[in-house]
């Protein structure tokens, strides 16, 4: 068994570049990126005796980026809805006034049939093996090219790409039109 310094080790010179590349990918730059891996491997450092499968680490690496990703979206939307009407008399123009920055309200009809459509997706990735699932997880919510997730995952990138083909077809045949792009 590795020391705690060692699996650490291991476990950052494994994943500090996916873990980069999913935040870049993501629409932040360098510095934000950089930012957050170092909160990921913060958190994986502080968290390193509770593990208990090691072969579900980069799930769970990956997990705690996706958690940071969402907070720091949550975050940021949240600093949008904060935003104060503002006059245009404060413009030069001085058209009008009393247009709000923070835009149109979402429809609410529209996030009742999002959150449908989110509940029939999740209901039949849960019916995918897991390895499968895994790959089109990683896929399609961390972005990660089949090279990555055929490191993480410790196999080729053809039954990477056989996975992914394979949860298309299945998904498509459940879901029909509705299913969002997988490969």
């Amino acid at each position: 068994m590795d020391k705690p310094d060692e699996t650490f080790e291991r476990i950052f010179a494994t994943y500090y570049r996916p873990v980069f590349r999913f935040f870049l990918h993501r629409g932040f730059s360098q510095d934000e990126a950089q930012d957050l891996v170092q909160e990921v491997f913060l958190r994986v450092f502080r968290r390193l005796d509770g593990i208990r499968n090691e072969s579900l680490i980069g799930t769970w690496v990956f997990s705690i980026a996706t958690n940071l990703w969402r907070n720091e979206i949550r975050l940021r939307q949240t600093e949008k809805r904060g935003a104060r009407s503002v006059s245009l008399d404060e413009f030069p123009d001085g058209t009008d006034q009393g247009y709000d920055v923070r835009g149109v309200e979402e429809d609410p009809n529209q996030a009742l049939i999002a959150a449908e459509k989110k509940k029939l997706l999740l209901k039949a990735l849960a019916e995918l093996p897991p390895q499968m699932r895994r790959c089109v997880r990683f896929r399609t919510e961390q972005g990660l090219k089949y090279r990555e997730i055929a490191e993480i995952l410790q196999i080729s990138i053809d039954t990477v790409k056989s996975h992914l083909n394979t949860a298309k077809s299945r998904l498509t045949a459940r879901l029909g039109s509705e299913l969002p792009r997988v490969s």
